[in-house]
Parts: C-alpha cells; structure tokens; sequence
C-alpha cells in the first residue's frame, strides 16, 4: 500500500472500529475481555499492530490541522478546493482471518440485500438491517481503498452499486451527494493534503535534501550514499532499498513516498516524547480492536456456522416455540371438487418436500393447472382459504379460477427445524446466547 493511501485508510480505520464498537458499560467485564484477548495473544496479530499505527499516523493529521490559523495571516497553508462524495453503505467487514465459509456466507448475503434493492426495498431499512457501518460519511480523494473510489466518484447522486468488495468487505454504495469542499471546511473537518503535511514537516523537522545522491539513486537505480537527513538522522539509499522492495514503482514516486514515510516516522516519535496522552490513547484503541477481535471470534463467527445454528435449535426448540398454533401444510385449490379430492389424497400419501412437483406432474393439462398449491406455514390471518378451513375463520370469497379448496397438513406449535426459524432472529439470538456464557466464563476467571 502506498504511503498516500496508508495515510487514507487509517482515518477510515480509525471512524469504523470506534464507530462499530459497542460501548461497554461494564469496565470491569470490559477489562476481562481484553485479558482474554491477550492470553489468546491477539495482540500479537499483524492486523493489530497495522490499525494500530494506522491510528498513531492519524494522530499527526489531528495535531497538524490543530496547528493551523485560522485567520488569513500568511502563515496559513492555502488550500483550494477538494472534490467530496457523501454516501451511504451496507457494510460487511472481512477480517484477515476469515474462514471460506464465513466468506460465502457474507458474499450470499450481500447478493441477498441487492436483490431486495432491485425489489424496490427501501436503502435505509437495509443499511440498518444488516450493515456493520451506519453513519453516512463523506469521502474524499485518498481516503478509500482504490477499490471504492472507483466506484463512488464515478457514480451519480442516488446512484446504488452492485455489491463489490475491497480490502476492507464487502460494500453496496449509495452516493447521496457530490460536492466541492473549500479549503476551510477541509481544514474543519481535519482533512489535509499530503503534500502539504510534507512539505509542512520538511520544515518544522529541519529536512534536507542531498540532490545529487538523489540524481545518482534515479540514475543507477541504487545507492549507498546519504539520500537526505531529518532533524539530523541521515536516510541512506539502502533504507530506500528495504521501502522499496515491499512496494514496487517508479522509483523517482517512491522517493517521494519515502521521504513522506520517514517525516510521519519521525513525527511520531516526537508526539510520542513530547505528548503524554498519546500513549494512553494507542492503549485504548489498541483494547477496543482486542476486544472487538475476540467478541468476533467468541460471538460473532460461531453464531453464523451451520451447525452451531442446528445445534442450538435442536436444544432449544422451546425458545422459539409461537403464541399460538400455526398450520404446516398446504392450500389446494382446483377447478372441480373430484380434482380436489384427487390431490388431497396424493399428498396425504408423500413426503411434505415433494409435493408441489407431484401436484405439477399430476395435475398440469397441456401448461394450464387444474389445481394450484400452495404450501408453508401458515399463521392465522396469512390466507382468508386456510382461516376458513383450519382457524375457523369467516368464510372465504371462491376463486372463480379454482372454485374448490382444501388443505392438507397439520398444526404445530413452533418451528419444527432451525430452517423454519428467520435467520436474523436465530442467529440474534444464539449471539445473545454465546455472550452470555461468555461472560459467565470471565466472571470465573476473576
């Protein structure tokens, strides 16, 4: 990743994971989580480390953007204006360690949710329903991953994308509007150019350039010499070398990518020495990715795995039981009472799985259907037929079509399979199952 956009990301780590976090109310259980987290040394993940420097470099933004005036004295950096898009998403986050069927079970999800869009489903409804991101937020150039700017700032205002993936998930964009964003609501808004950071903290950090070692790095492709010096630290050619080999590319571009790195570097380790609250800061945040990674492991992924669903149902089926009876089975509606008849009788015979391609193969007279069907589970008030017939309902107004009704089936109380269940509810619920069982565990830990 490029220093550029290593910058970008890292705000926008910074607003999801402190957005997406849930706010512990209790401190003590908060602090158990993070010793959990820790003796299962997920504090040692490279993801970790990664959002964890991400969050310092995103310290100097702050600091660099506080130290600028607000009046109009010549000492103020000018900007002009910058191209903004404000958008809404569902959001699905991917974390490094996602198993394959974690994955295809976000991908039908997010295929799931587009579908529901093309139906005419309200955006809103869905961003609350189902994605890990809520807020609508502005994005700027150099923020993203490429993968997103591609597709937000070549969309049009109301525009929604088909689902597409980046480093971060899986998204479906809703740009809401497209604007310019003049320099001081750039600078309100702690969004700063890159270039002018550097060019910023060449100064304040007493940077120097060796031109001709540079000249001789550009030409010879390598070098051994002093490249150029911050605050008195030299910067040799092989230090460019080691930047270089994780990130191929022009090599005069990542000369400047470089240097941009190594004054951000040094930056920090000055706001490290100097700032005392920035240390507890990278702590806090540093819990919050723990806590939110373990919850992930414990919580989240268990509660989306098949047979963990299966399993939990299967013991307890009482939980999901209705207040009151519904019917599983069918409605037959035909063009004459014998033909009714007929069908009642072939399905009272099969398995409840086959019926409507019995009643297909039965029953279609050269592509017209003498008899329809149709079949579930039937709450009272669901169909006017089956109220009549099972509920004891008012009577209900024939179909001129298929005069004739029936059904076929029986009453039950609940689901008879995890498959009956709506999958929101079951997976809320065994989530609300797993954490406290989880906690219980903490608690035995103290």
């Amino acid at each position: 990743m490029n220093v550029w956009r290593y910058i970008g990301v890292a705000v926008l780590s910074l607003l999801f994971y402190l957005g997406c976090m849930a706010q512990e109310t209790d401190t003590s259980l908060y602090l158990l989580k993070v010793d959990y987290a820790k003796q299962l040394k997920l504090d040692t993940l490279p993801e970790i480390a990664e959002k964890v420097e991400m969050y310092k470099r995103n310290q100097i933004f702050s600091s660099f953007v506080q130290s600028i005036p607000v009046d109009g004295n010549s000492s103020k950096l000018r900007f002009g204006s910058e191209e903004a898009v404000l958008v809404k998403q569902v959001f699905r986050k991917t974390p490094q360690n996602i198993t394959t069927t974690q994955l295809k079970s976000i991908k039908e999800q997010m295929d799931s949710v587009s579908q529901q869009l093309s139906r005419g489903a309200s955006f809103d409804e869905l961003v609350e329903r189902y994605s890990d991101s809520k807020a609508p937020f502005l994005v700027r150039k150099l923020q993203m991953p490429e993968e997103f700017e591609q597709r937000v700032f070549t969309m049009r205002e109301g525009e929604v994308s088909a689902p597409f993936e980046s480093p971060l998930g899986f998204h479906i964009v809703q740009v809401v509007s497209k604007e310019n964003i003049p320099s001081k609501d750039i600078k309100d808004s702690k969004s700063i150019s890159l270039i002018s950071l550097t060019e910023s903290l060449k100064k304040e950090l007493a940077f120097t350039r060796e031109e001709e070692n540079c000249k001789d790095l550009l030409r010879r492709g390598k070098s051994d010499k002093t490249l150029f010096s911050i605050a008195g630290k030299p910067y040799t050619g092989i230090d460019f070398a080691r930047f270089y080999m994780a990130d191929y590319g022009g090599i005069s571009t990542k000369l400047d990518e470089f240097i941009t790195k190594c004054l951000i570097d040094a930056k920090l380790a000055q706001l490290q020495e100097t700032g005392t609250s920035l240390s507890s800061e990278l702590e806090s945040y540093k819990n919050e990715l723990l806590v939110s990674e373990v919850t992930f492991r414990e919580i989240v992924r268990p509660s989306q795995d098949e047979q963990a669903l299966k399993a939990y149902f299967d013991t307890h089926k009482d939980d999901f039981r209705w207040a009151e009876e519904r019917y599983k089975g069918a409605l037959i509606q035909g063009t004459t009472k014998k033909l009714v008849k007929q069908a009642r009788k072939l399905l009272k015979k099969s398995p409840y799985e086959s019926w409507e391609d019995l009643i297909l193969q039965r029953f279609a007279v050269e592509g017209n259907p003498v008899i329809k069907l149709e079949k579930g589970i039937f709450a009272a008030g669901d169909n006017p037929y089956v109220d009549a017939l099972v509920f004891k309902g008012a009577k209900a107004v024939p179909d001129a079509s298929y005069p004739y009704t029936a059904v076929q089936g029986k009453k039950i109380k609940g689901p008879e399979t995890y498959e009956n269940v709506p999958r929101e509810q079951l997976v809320e619920t065994l989530q609300s199952f797993l954490e406290n069982q989880w906690v219980k565990r903490l608690k035995s830990l103290k």
